[in-house]
């Protein structure tokens, strides 16, 4: 990989980023493995019993990349060697390339089970995905500096922002996307000043918080921040808090997508009845185990399912 570094001595300045990046990986490292740790009964319901389908692999890869994202941060900040830290350095900026990609594969899947009828939706969104793959130029984007005391991140290049760029467009437009479903679902009046008016504005907050886009949501908004930061040119940011922001991303994007996902595997994201007369379609990946299921739910995601 022909990747430019910038080795400096570090001085007591740098020592106190490096220790600050220590902590803030291991406060993060901490956070995803607790998670990790409270997933796994979801995790062994959701994949016990059942055939693994394209969509499941695309988690299992969207985790071990997150796993060793965080795996090479903290063996990157650790290391004491030039070398190491080269090496480090490349291994965090792939695993991290690769996380937003197979984390933002799972917003996809959102679309193809909401949209599970329509190949249009199904395909803007599966070409509008193809464009994350803009992260892969991520790695060239960093360079470091290392003394054989540790190793903090030196500069992130402007070039890093076209992979989040993309992953934030992507991911918020798979947000938008759905919310306008669910207003089509229990908002008579299609007018978009309707949708924030009256009961339509109250179905949408509760349509929020139980149907997993409070998830989506809560990545969207850290996505605009984290983007802001990155783009700006003002000194006050450095390139250890730049880096450490697209860490914090990434992992948030990861346990978010990967939260809905499991919830739409179980079965676990409701449609309620008392927004609108006709259940929505596909909103899960696995079939709702309400006593009323067989009372007009679609079939089309089982059908998106047994392909």
């Amino acid at each position: 990989m022909n990747e430019v570094s910038s080795f400096t001595v570090m001085d007591a300045s740098s020592s106190l980023n490096s220790l600050k990046e220590f902590y803030f990986t291991t406060s993060i490292i901490t956070g995803w493995a607790y998670n990790a740790l409270l997933s796994i009964s979801e995790e062994v319901q959701a994949f016990s019993g059942r055939k693994l389908r394209l969509y499941d692999f695309a988690y299992i890869i969207a985790r071990l990349t997150s796993a060793g994202l965080l795996a090479s941060s903290i063996g990157f900040i650790s290391a004491n060697k030039v070398t190491h830290c080269r090496g480090m350095l490349n291994a965090r900026a792939w695993f991290e390339a690769l996380a937003l990609i197979s984390n933002s594969s799972l917003f996809l899947f959102r679309i193809h089970a909401v949209f599970a009828d329509s190949y249009k939706m199904k395909a803007v969104f599966t070409l509008l995905w193809s464009t994350t793959f803009l992260a892969l130029f991520n790695p060239f984007s960093i360079t470091i500096n290392s003394t054989a005391s540790g190793c903090t991140t030196g500069k992130v290049n402007p070039t890093v922002s076209a992979g989040f760029l993309a992953v934030a467009v992507f991911d918020t437009f798979v947000f938008l996307a759905v919310s306008f479903h669910l207003r089509d679902a229990f908002c008579q009046e299609r007018t978009f000043s309707s949708f924030f008016s009256g009961e339509c504005l109250s179905k949408a907050v509760q349509a929020l918080l139980r149907t997993g886009q409070l998830y989506y949501l809560t990545t969207v908004g850290l996505h605009i921040i984290t983007l802001s930061i990155l783009l700006s040119h003002t000194a006050s940011f450095s390139a250890t808090l730049r880096a450490d922001l697209t860490l914090l991303t990434v992992m948030l994007q990861n346990l978010m997508a990967g939260k809905v996902f499991r919830l739409m595997r179980l079965g676990a994201i409701q449609d309620f009845d008392d927004l609108t007369t006709r259940r929505l379609s596909t909103i899960n990946f696995a079939p709702s185990l309400s006593d009323d299921v067989t009372n007009g739910v679609s079939t089309s995601l089982s059908k998106f399912i047994n392909v």
